[in-house]
């Protein structure tokens, strides 16, 4: 049971906000953004928290704070499903989780939070029932792309998309679905570039804006193997798979295919991990060199490999490099400092340099030299006092752990069915940087 649910931007303005039970003070939500942007409160950073006897619990998404407060001792797994799922269903009535976008919708969206909880309890949150409640029609926003900070480079969330299809409410039918492979790779490298842990975690997501609910078929690898014991060389290997209940498992186990009927909404048919599979070549190799050129004075080399194939390219690059504490300047310069693509900046307050590209290349490779003056004589391994680096990036249509649609149906139609208009089908692979990491030091 929840008291209070809210969504703030990230300059902690109101946004959306409902109070169900009235048995906490009107003003939580700037007691909730002292706490969580505070670096000098103990909540900083913190998903839940306990202040004054609430308990909070938020998720950040595309630059938001979806909050749920209560003062029961409640399930943190159980909220956390319920703020992705309403992360979920504001998407499918909105179009797109956005700023603009709820503002735009705020009508829509306070009708939804009114069907999905009754005096803080969840009543449904199953998107097909509450098509049925809501009748508030929604305004359509187009992505605006946003600068990141300092860094003089525009990126738009998610890259991949390229048209605003996938943007559209469920009240929207076109007669078109969309399959999405989406992988995050979190992996850990020492400092020649040799990789010490890597793990995929991997889902197929599917929105369907198909007139009626007819039988869809989507058929993976033939050689998808499901543990270790089950793989072979050549196969594709995962370690688990989690499927949605509307999957039917026997068939899956003797095919490889998933039928279901599609429901309105975004749904997730199915997720999977692959942990040190060291098979799996990491899109992204990461060299560092350090040199102690004097007493107050640290040179550093940072060399990143893409090792991916060179007809896709990266998109979004932050490459993130902590310098010492006692830094008092720090020099920088890239492999063309002309080049418009990319730019970065010393941020003196975290003592760290932030290196964004907007576009890497496969089988490139780009290069930022560090020269760092320190306060005090360096009298340990100067390599310790550098990294570890870590990268954010997303690559479209490209895919870490080989997974493949070998094809998607749609009804009775068959490959060689030309009689009758075909629905659109979009089918997307991308990958996703989660902890990306080199170490500086042995």
């Amino acid at each position: 049971m929840i008291t209070h649910f809210f969504i703030l931007s990230s300059r902690g303005d109101k946004i959306i906000a409902r109070n169900y039970r009235y048995d906490i003070f009107d003003e939580v939500e700037d007691l909730f953004f002292r706490n969580v942007r505070n670096e000098s409160t103990s909540n900083f950073g913190k998903p839940i928290f306990n202040q004054q006897g609430i308990n909070f619990f938020h998720v950040r998404k595309s630059g938001l704070y979806i909050v749920c407060t209560s003062r029961e001792n409640v399930s943190p797994i159980t909220i956390f499903e319920l703020l992705e799922r309403a992360c979920i269903l504001i998407r499918d009535f909105t179009g797109q989780l956005s700023e603009d976008s709820i503002r735009k919708n705020f009508v829509l969206v306070y009708e939804l939070l009114d069907e999905l909880f009754d005096w803080g309890k969840v009543q449904t949150t199953q998107t097909n029932i509450l098509t049925y409640c809501v009748y508030n029609e929604p305004i359509e926003t187009v992505d605006v792309p946003t600068t990141n900070g300092l860094l003089n480079i525009a990126f738009t969330d998610p890259k991949t998309v390229k048209s605003t299809a996938t943007c559209l409410p469920i009240t929207k039918k076109n007669d078109q679905i969309f399959v999405d492979v989406l992988e995050r790779v979190n992996c850990e490298m020492n400092s020649n570039g040799e990789l010490l842990r890597s793990e995929i975690i991997g889902s197929l997501v599917v929105k369907s804006y198909l007139m009626g609910t007819p039988l869809i078929r989507i058929a993976l690898n033939q050689d998808l193997a499901i543990g270790v014991e089950n793989s072979t060389y050549s196969a594709i290997r995962v370690d688990a798979i989690n499927f949605n209940e509307i999957i039917n498992r026997d068939e899956f186990e003797h095919g490889r295919q998933l039928s279901f009927y599609p429901q309105d909404g975004e749904l997730t048919l199915l997720s999977y991990r692959v942990t040190n599979n060291f098979n799996v070549v990491m899109p992204f190799r990461i060299t560092p060199s350090v040199t102690k050129t004097g007493d107050y004075k640290i040179e550093a080399a940072i060399r990143v490999r893409s090792d991916f194939p060179n007809s896709t390219s990266a998109t979004g690059v932050f490459i993130r490099i902590p310098v010492p504490k006692n830094t008092v300047s720090c020099g920088i310069s890239v492999g063309n400092d002309k080049d418009s693509q990319q730019t970065y900046e010393y941020k003196e307050k975290d003592k760290v340099v932030v290196w964004g590209l907007k576009k890497f290349q496969g089988a490139t490779e780009q290069l930022i030299r560090l020269k760092i003056n320190i306060s005090e004589p360096c009298k340990i391994d100067e390599r310790k006092l550098i990294g570890p680096v870590t990268m954010k990036f997303e690559i479209p249509m490209h895919n870490m752990s080989g997974l493949q649609l070998r094809y998607l149906k749609i009804g009775s139609d068959s490959l060689n069915d030309d009689k009758k208009p075909k629905q659109k089908r979009w089918v997307r692979y991308v990958t996703q940087a989660g902890s990306y990491s080199g170490r500086v030091a042995m």
